[in-house]
């Protein structure tokens, strides 16, 4: 997993991720934010994340499209006023996911 991590960020060496809300419900953090990258378009744009972590080491990384519709499957509801409110993390599906492995995420950009 980690050689496919580097072979991604050798293909497109300015991606990044920009995180706007982050929150912890167990050993699962939901991120809302979005990616740029200078060289894929397709790669732009907000995104939703969930992150498994065990032992201080994500052991999952996930990637979904931030829609209204994956947005109250992992519990960010669109509150009064526009403001994010939660509700409990039900089992969801991911539109595309990195999983496996595990990192230290101290160590992670």
């Amino acid at each position: 997993m980690l050689s496919a991590w580097k072979d991604f960020f050798a293909a497109y060496p300015d991606y990044r991720n920009l995180f706007q809300r982050l929150e912890k419900r167990g050993d699962t953090v939901l991120i809302v934010g979005y990616s740029t990258s200078s060289n894929e378009p397709a790669l732009d744009g907000p995104a939703l994340w969930t992150a498994k972590i065990r032992g201080g080491l994500v052991t999952e990384w996930r990637v979904y499209e931030d829609t209204e519709d994956n947005r109250m499957q992992l519990g960010f509801v669109i509150g009064i006023g526009g403001s994010l409110a939660t509700t409990p993390l039900p089992h969801h599906r991911t539109c595309g996911s990195a999983s496996g492995g595990s990192s230290d995420i101290s160590q992670q950009h």
